[in-house]
């Protein structure tokens, strides 16, 4: 994603080989929501897209979704999350990687939760080597009054309020832009300063290279900073910054380990094997790379691509900048609208947000067809449900969701937590507690209360490896009482004393 610079502005990084239109009247037709993801400031998504993503909001609050098999949602939980639930109050920033996410606090202090790859900059290994993953927004303690930060595939860097520069993660060709890591891996796994530079009042963390441009508009780099598809000789690598533009530089990105750039003029650049720069085109209001594309909204509003500039194609696409404030895309895309709003568009996939989930169990029970589920659509991203169980709120694995106007929970949690119990045997699920049994099946809507049987408006699924039932037949048969407020999208549960 290209985020070089934090005034407010477009990000373009758009599914190529689709058709995306958005017309005016989409956009100014969105109305205002409960349910959805509202005052949001800014967006990521994870370093290939389709697993995690988060969310800024006006008031400080990060809000995450999407697969969380190790903790990169940030809730505590390892279970995927269909729909976006807050994880961390009081951040400025949000960025993500491959299977972890970051956050820099207003107080500038920097925070991180997911996979143990190293990213957690404490100076251990990873997940393999027996670290636990990090389940929930961890401080890195060795930084403070940082300004921002940038993610990279599998480095950070981040630059403090005095300009110096700090790097840590995989340093593979040089992109950490310091040599301790020779010394140790521990050492690359420790936030450091990179040497040589000051002043600094910008950075980027891309794919395998990073920058940074000075006060004086001077921008230096290092990693790989050019090469060509699968020509091994060709890459150069520096493992030192160096100085690459003495120009202002309007916008960065990189695409397979080649780096292009904007200037204030509009003029699109690719940095060549020698460093040197060579003009692609011009007349550019914004540009984007993902891992093999790069994607151009030019200023008449046409839109092209390429994976290399000398086979620049047209595609159609059109967008109406001036209704967008920030769209993110590696496979899938994210549009975060002027009214604050975050929409997913594409297929679904583990981002899409809105708790529509495509698995077999509910695609067959929400009557959701292939074509539907991987036909491009433009989705607006809910906020989970919230569950109350007597007056405090349920952490579950797995977010509730409707199917066809019938709340679903995750079996295991939920009723343990209503002081029932749980036996599950190839697919028979009894549930009690000392006043009364539940019988049900997976898939099958046949079931009885106290030997008594009766039939279920929906059945028990198995969705993305999940258990989820219905909540309202399973908390009254155990003598509960179940309330689902919609417009503000709570369950209140009160049990019996």
């Amino acid at each position: 994603m290209n985020n070089y610079f934090k005034k407010p502005k477009l990000f373009l990084a758009a599914v190529l080989t689709t058709l995306m239109i958005f017309p005016t009247t989409l956009y100014a037709g969105t109305e205002s929501n409960t349910r959805y993801l509202n005052n949001i400031v800014q967006i990521s998504t994870s370093s290939f897209g389709d697993t995690h993503a988060l969310a800024l909001d006006q008031n400080g609050v990060v809000w995450a979704w999407g697969d969380n098999f190790s903790g990169q949602v940030g809730d505590g939980t390892t279970g995927y999350k269909s729909a976006a639930v807050p994880v961390l109050q009081d951040a400025q920033k949000i960025e993500t990687s491959d299977t972890n996410s970051f956050a820099l606090k207003k107080d500038g202090t920097v925070w991180v939760w997911g996979q143990a790859t190293g990213l957690q900059g404490n100076g251990t290994l990873n997940s393999i080597s027996g670290i636990k993953d990090f389940v929930k927004p961890t401080q890195i303690k060795t930084l403070t009054n940082v300004v921002d930060i940038q993610a990279g595939s599998y480095h950070i860097l981040a630059l403090k309020s005095d300009g110096t520069v700090w790097s840590w993660g995989d340093a593979n060709l040089g992109k950490l832009g310091r040599s301790e890591w020779k010394q140790s891996i521990t050492k690359a796994n420790t936030p450091m300063m990179v040497p040589g530079l000051q002043n600094i009042k910008s950075i980027y963390a891309g794919d395998g290279f990073s920058a940074a441009t000075d006060e004086a508009g001077i921008t230096w780099a290092w990693g790989v900073l050019s090469s060509y598809f699968d020509i091994i000789d060709n890459v150069v690598s520096k493992w030192e910054p160096v100085k690459l533009f003495d120009f202002p530089v309007t916008e960065i990105d990189d695409m397979s380990n080649r780096i292009y750039v904007t200037k204030s003029d509009g003029t699109l650049w690719e940095v060549q094997k020698t460093l040197k720069i060579k003009q692609v085109m011009k007349d550019v209001l914004t540009f984007s790379c993902g891992h093999s594309s790069c994607a151009v909204i030019k200023t008449t509003g046409d839109t092209v691509k390429f994976n290399d500039a000398a086979a620049i194609q047209k595609i159609g696409l059109v967008i109406k900048p001036n209704e967008l404030k920030q769209i993110d895309f590696n496979y899938s895309t994210l549009l975060l609208l002027l009214n604050g709003t975050v929409h997913s568009y594409g297929r679904i996939t583990s981002i899409t947000g809105n708790e529509m989930i495509n698995d077999p169990d509910y695609n067959k029970y929400a009557n959701l067809t292939n074509k539907m589920a991987t036909e491009p659509h433009l989705r607006p991203v809910w906020k989970a449900i919230t569950l109350n169980l007597n007056d405090s709120e349920a952490k579950l694995t797995t977010n509730p969701i409707v199917i066809k106007g019938v709340s679903f929970v995750p079996l295991r949690g939920v009723i343990e937590e209503m002081g029932g119990q749980v036996q599950y045997d190839n697919g028979d699920i009894t549930i009690w507690n000392d006043r009364n049994k539940i019988k049900l099946k997976i898939r099958t809507t046949a079931a009885s209360i106290n030997g008594q049987n009766t039939t279920l408006t929906a059945p028990p699924l198995v969705i993305r490896g999940k258990t989820m039932v219905p909540l309202r037949f399973i908390g009254e048969g155990l003598g509960a009482s179940v309330e689902w407020d919609e417009e503000n999208r709570v369950i209140s549960i009160k049990t019996e004393k």
